[in-house]
């Protein structure tokens, strides 16, 4: 994907190496951790309501461009979501983790579970994380970029509601439709998301759901009634 780390928002690659048949990528470590971990610490809510929404555009801003670089070069990266995108400690975020991208481009097989491990929503399974995943995916039709945009997205929605309460990445726009009709975080705490943010997630799965193929199940980004009928609570930060 073009030359290791071309990009300031997209992880550098020191080198790839083949151990035990397997491509290992060997990337730069960065101190400040996942976007995942600020999510689930409350690293990301600290401040005044301003400072934490200007944080997470901030962040959001960064994260699309390094995704947009990486479309430059002809790569979907298949696994887009906070734990995959980590941030330095001045607050530069950069997208990591292209193990699926490039696998998909060599060939290899897709990755398996434990037959004695649960699936966790929040861990890739087959190529995916379902909490992410756009409806292609879900339907195991081929992708496009189109697929990144609905995990952005999606992933951009998390760090408004402070965790996932959706099954399956599909689902996530009810989640959407709830937030916006409540018209308040779902907590004390988290920043209110400004109609234009949630007019442009909208916008941006509906541009993902134009590349799905027919009958993919799910009812997208499009609004559902009233009412919270999502899995879980979002996860609390740590205090």
């Amino acid at each position: 994907m073009g030359r290791p780390g071309a990009h300031p928002h997209v992880c550098t690659c020191h080198y790839v190496r083949t151990i035990d048949g397997v491509r290992r990528v060997f990337a730069e470590y960065l101190a400040g951790g996942s976007l995942s971990s600020w999510i689930a610490g409350g690293s990301l809510y600290r401040g005044t309501p301003r400072e934490v929404l200007e944080r997470i555009l901030d962040i959001a801003v960064q994260v699309a461009w390094g995704l947009a670089y990486t479309y430059e070069q002809g790569v979907v990266h298949q696994d887009v979501k906070p734990g995959n995108v980590l941030l330095g400690q001045d607050g530069t975020a950069r997208v990591t983790d292209f193990g699926i991208a490039r696998a998909r481009q060599f060939g290899t097989a897709e990755p398996v579970p434990d037959a004695g491990s649960p699936r966790s929503l929040l861990v890739t399974w087959a190529g995916m994380t379902r909490a992410y995943a756009s409806p292609e995916q879900g339907a195991h039709r081929p992708l496009s970029h189109r697929t990144d945009i609905w995990s952005f997205a999606v992933s951009m929605l998390e760090m408004f509601m402070g965790g996932v309460s959706w099954q399956t990445g599909q689902a996530a726009g009810e989640a959407l439709a709830d937030y916006r009709l409540e018209n308040e975080p779902p907590r004390p705490g988290l920043p209110t998301m400004p109609a234009a943010v949630a007019d442009l997630l909208g916008a941006s799965s509906g541009t993902a759901q134009a590349g799905a193929a027919e009958g993919s199940p799910g009812a997208g980004w499009r609004p559902g009634r009233a009412g919270r009928r999502h899995a879980s609570t979002p996860r609390a930060p740590h205090q």
